[in-house]
């Protein structure tokens, strides 16, 4: 516990391994919030589920494994980095917004559900690895899927996820997979049709792998 004047000045990373987080009660720096440096990163790297504090971010890197419950974090202004085998699952909340950055590697995944466009973040995208980004929404309004960036992994869980337009068309890396899951409908509005082409609603230009799980809906 801090007391007094106590003060903690951030310029590098912090990682915080602690199931409660990084700054708030029980969490990795309780009682105070550190002052912040540009260029800084918070890191959440346990061995296990974390929650996330709900603050600002320059940088918010998601490392080691299990399960990293994300609150609504509007104000990311650099990147967000999932990598190892942690799960990132924001459910219907937003992660980033207008600029953030994503970068995936290992074996990580997220996980976003909620209505609108998906992920949140309109910066650069770079996903590599087994990376996965999992769609999960079953609200009554649809998640539409974000395009113009390209896809590692995917997988359509949710019941309300489609795309936005008769000629969306998804793009996806080399190796990559796309899967509707069992509780999975897909709603596609490509009127080319839904796999198979250049501009079908899952593009066919670097050969990913379709997976339709018994049970999963493509709806046209």
């Amino acid at each position: 516990t801090f007391t007094g004047s106590s003060v903690i000045n951030l310029t590098g990373t912090f990682i915080t391994k602690d199931a409660e987080g990084y700054t708030g009660t029980n969490a990795a720096i309780p009682g105070l919030i550190p002052t912040v440096f540009s260029g800084y990163t918070i890191e959440y790297g346990l061995l296990g589920d974390q929650a996330v504090t709900n603050t600002s971010y320059e940088n918010i890197t998601f490392s080691g494994s299990g399960t990293k419950t994300t609150p609504s974090l509007t104000t990311i202004t650099g990147t967000v980095l999932i990598k190892d085998a942690a799960i990132v699952d924001a459910s219907n909340n937003t992660l980033g917004g207008a600029g953030t950055k994503l970068t995936m590697t290992g074996s990580s995944k997220f996980k976003t559900a909620g209505t609108g466009t998906k992920p949140d973040m309109t910066g650069a995208y770079s996903l590599s690895g087994t990376s996965t980004i999992e769609f999960t929404n079953s609200l009554s309004s649809q998640e539409d899927i974000r395009l113009s960036i390209v896809y590692n992994n995917i997988i359509i869980s949710g019941s309300n996820v489609g795309i936005t337009s008769n000629s969306s068309s998804i793009s996806m890396n080399a190796g990559s997979s796309f899967t509707v899951s069992g509780t999975g409908v897909f709603k596609n509005l490509n009127t080319t049709g839904f796999s198979g082409g250049i501009a079908t609603a899952i593009s066919n230009t670097n050969n990913p792998t379709i997976v339709l799980s018994t049970g999963s809906v493509i709806e046209f």
